[in-house]
This record gives structure tokens, sequence and C-alpha cells, in this order.
């Protein structure tokens, strides 16, 4: 089979430095990506992140359980890192960082075999589809630092929800959501009741 290069690519708003800290620690860059429940990674080199580090992944997404050993291959700290996956497919993952006007422009590739029948073009659209998300949750996540409220909800996100599956996140913070509306809006009735009455 043929090989096949997806690339997307987004802005976020922060320093290169801040961006690596979440694409060098491969639990949390794991764990920040909505498609799947990450049951373990597990480092099976040792010493700091870097060229050879090596890990066994264990995901599970659609009832289906997904094992693989990733090793970096590629390594530029604070810029460049890729990963062999041992997959059907011969996947090699590179996460690529340059210096944009917006703070940092965060690359992301996917190199994989892939056939040219229906189904096949169907997987790569879904690649697509799959990695802009997973990149668009990582830049809402490291633009949660600004005001001490953002940096209070990444504590909160960090301690509590980021552990969870995505489904379950998700149905947390739509309720969250739900009650934080209910309760701005009964301020709101409570206020308008107050200054009727006053008059």
């Amino acid at each position: 089979m043929p090989t096949v290069t997806v690339t997307e690519s987004i802005d976020i708003r922060a320093s290169r430095q801040e961006v690596w800290a979440i694409i060098s620690n491969v639990e949390k860059r794991m764990r920040l990506s909505p498609l799947w429940d990450v049951v373990s990674v597990e480092p099976l080199t040792p010493g700091p992140y870097g060229l050879g580090s090596r890990y066994r992944v264990h995901l599970h997404r659609n009832e289906v359980d997904i094992r693989y050993e990733s090793e970096a291959v590629e390594f530029v700290e604070g810029r460049r890192v890729s990963h062999q996956l041992t997959v059907e497919r011969g996947t090699r993952t590179t996460w690529s960082l340059l210096d944009c006007a917006l703070g940092t422009r965060l690359m992301y590739q996917d190199d994989f075999q892939a056939g040219d029948d229906e189904a096949e073009r169907a997987l790569i659209q879904a690649v697509h589809e799959n990695t802009r998300w997973w990149l668009e949750t990582i830049k809402q996540y490291v633009e949660w630092r600004g005001s001490l409220s953002l940096r209070l909800w990444r504590w909160v996100y960090d301690r509590f929800l980021l552990g969870l599956p995505p489904f379950q996140r998700r149905r947390i913070v739509f309720i969250l959501l739900l009650q934080l509306g209910a309760a701005f809006t009964f301020i709101c009735v409570a206020l308008l009741l107050g200054m009727t009455m006053g008059r």
C-alpha cells in the first residue's frame, strides 16, 4: 500500500515553550485527544523525554482496545518530535512547533499506509477531521491561562477531568455549563424581582 500524508496545523496564543510543555508530556497529549480513552501510557525507557524514548500505549475507543508501542525517532527539543508506532499501517506521527504572529503554530503530520478504495478515502478524511479536533482541544487547553478564573478552571480540569474518558468529560462540562446558566438566570430574575418590588 502507498504511504499517505495527512497534515494539519493551528495557531495558539502561547509561547513555544508553553506548547512544547504539552507536546512533550506524552500522556497529557494523548489524554487531550477527544477521540479515545487513555487506559495507560507506560514509559519503556528511563530518563527524560528525547530521542529513543519508547512508550507502551493502551487506548480504548468505541469499545475496542488499541495497544501499540511508540518510539521517538526524531527529536529536536522545543521544536519537533516524530514517533514511529508499531501498528499495521506503519504510522509515523510528527509534531512541529514554529513561531508565528499569534504565538506558536502547532503542526501535526501523520504518515501511514492506505489503499485507494472508498473505505480508505473515508479513513483519510476521518484522520483529517479527528486531527483538527485534537489540535483545537490542545489550543483551548493551552490558552486557559490568561485570567485567574481560567487558571483555576485548568487546575480543576487537570486534577478532576483529564483522567476521565472524553465523553464523560464533555458530559460533565455540559452539566457544569447548564448549572452556571441556571445560577446566572436565577440571579438575574432575583435582581429584577427585587427592583420591581422596591418601586
